[in-house]
């Protein structure tokens, strides 16, 4: 049984949604400070806040907690209807549609909701002391449900009170308040006969949030709305999942031709060009070296003896390539290393070749089953396995934890 209940968020006004932010993981902190250039109200100034530039954690928090206060009576209306909401994400070739719901943080304990990545710690605590100071959680988390029709049907057919229309990065926000006691009851029952959803991408801010709740259960301090957090399940038929691709700063000490003949030993070449080459199938990457780019197939004989998260080509590069070839043993903290989501192209991975890195890598997206079956099995997903686009928006609903 899956948990969810209506609630009474702040809500940004119509006509404010210059003020709201893609997530804070999204953005380095040079991107960040690009973003926010010019404008004083920015939210990422508020979910990011090393980007205010004070010479402390605490000093920082300190102005974050001063904007959003100052950003809450100007930005935002306080819901006084119990409320779910239907948040619709809108290009020119995808439409998917999602509800917006407090979900139950039991159920994540009760493996209801399955996750399927490690989260780093010190990001960790950084999510949880936000959540602290700002006593409020302000960026959702994505999460998907699979093969629920009645379900799907339902969130579709809710769209009667627009309450919120813009346009971000090309991507339509559309945003329906949903109100009528009648309906919300029926999705919230309908919801309690699924027997577990998914989480897509958000695990920092969700295992924040747990931290949080178990911490006021702990000190028995009032649990209010605690005990949840802010969720959009999606279908996990509208999603769209694209490639994690990797670039690394140096070749271990190699050159050119000493990486491709180690490479050359422990995965089948299959082509290579000038052009740019993108992986057509499962098991294929490319990888981008000195202006020329070369496609590869992992070894059939590789794949033997390997766990269900193994096959995983995220992981299969980790094992065969970048660790044993480029000793890149850590990849969520070695400094060598960074990701680039496939949305900006294979092009972002020449920019960064050309820039500040050496070598790229290019990968076949991740399935939805995989993830699935991952998360089914309780087990982890390499860092880094999946960019799920459009991105949710921070700074829409503020979901205070007292009320």
């Amino acid at each position: 049984m899956v948990r969810i209940k209506a609630f009474k968020p702040y809500i940004l006004k119509d006509n404010q949604a210059d003020i709201v932010s893609l997530p804070y993981d999204v953005f380095s902190l040079e991107t960040a400070q690009k973003e926010i250039d010019g404008k004083l109200n920015h939210f990422l100034r508020i979910d990011k806040p090393e980007v205010n530039g004070m010479n402390s954690q605490s000093s920082n928090m300190k102005a974050v907690f001063k904007l959003f206060k100052r950003n809450l009576k100007q930005y935002y209306h306080k819901e006084v209807v119990p409320s779910l909401y239907r948040y619709d994400l809108i290009t020119e070739t995808h439409h998917q549609k999602g509800l917006v719901a407090l979900c139950s943080l039991e159920d994540l304990f009760e493996c209801h909701i399955r996750d399927h990545e490690e989260t780093r710690k010190d990001k960790e605590l950084e999510r949880t002391l936000h959540i602290k100071q700002l006593n409020s959680q302000t960026g959702p988390i994505y999460l998907f449900h699979h093969g629920q029709a009645v379900l799907r049907s339902l969130v579709e057919s809710s769209n009667n009170d627009l309450v919120l229309e813009f346009k971000q990065n090309d991507v339509l926000h559309r945003i329906y308040a949903l109100q009528d006691p009648d309906r919300v009851e029926e999705i919230m029952s309908e919801i309690a006969r699924v027997d577990h959803i998914y989480v897509a991408d958000g695990h920092h801010r969700m295992n924040a949030a747990r931290n949080v709740y178990l911490e006021r259960m702990k000190n028995k301090q009032n649990i209010g709305n605690s005990d949840y957090f802010l969720g959009v399940l999606f279908a996990a038929e509208e999603l769209r999942i694209y490639d994690y691709n990797r670039v690394v700063k140096d070749l271990n000490g190699l050159t050119s031709k000493q990486f491709i003949d180690q490479l050359d030993q422990v995965c089948m070449r299959l082509e290579v060009s000038k052009s740019m080459l993108k992986p057509l199938s499962k098991q294929e990457f490319t990888v981008y070296l000195d202006d020329a780019w070369y496609r590869y197939r992992f070894n059939v004989n590789t794949m033997k003896n390997l766990r269900p998260d193994e096959h995983l080509d995220v992981a299969l590069l980790q094992r065969f390539v970048l660790s044993p070839i480029l000793s890149i043993k850590q990849p969520r903290t070695d400094e060598r290393i960074d990701f680039i989501g496939g949305v900006f192209g294979l092009e972002a991975i020449v920019e960064r070749c050309q820039s500040d890195m050496r070598v790229g890598f290019a990968l076949y997206p991740t399935a939805i089953e995989d993830l699935m079956c991952l998360s089914d099995l309780g087990m982890k997903m390499p860092p880094k396995s999946t960019w799920f686009e459009p991105k949710l928006l921070s700074g829409i609903w503020l979901c205070d934890l007292d009320e």
